[in-house]
């Protein structure tokens, strides 16, 4: 946030855990997540929506647009400077 400009925008396009429109996707995804954090680098996660937003609030953003089913699952969150 430091770095943009007053009414700057980040975009973050992920394939959020609760974005997906069928159930299998979702389950596809929290096995993505435990294989990372289990097996991989033991830090990477797939993340819910709904946190990200919390965290984009937290860090002084507010989620100005968001475009779901780009692709097979993405979610793409276009947010702004407070």
């Amino acid at each position: 946030v430091r770095s943009l400009n007053n009414g700057g925008s980040v975009f973050i396009l992920e394939t959020f855990i609760d974005r997906q429109f069928f159930p299998t996707a979702e389950f596809c995804l929290n096995m993505t997540s435990l294989y990372f954090t289990a097996l991989a680098n033991g830090t990477s996660r797939m993340y819910r929506y709904s946190d990200m937003v919390r965290f984009l609030e937290d860090a002084g953003l507010q989620v100005v647009g968001t475009v779901d089913n780009i692709g097979i699952s993405h979610t793409l969150i276009k947010a702004r400077v407070v």
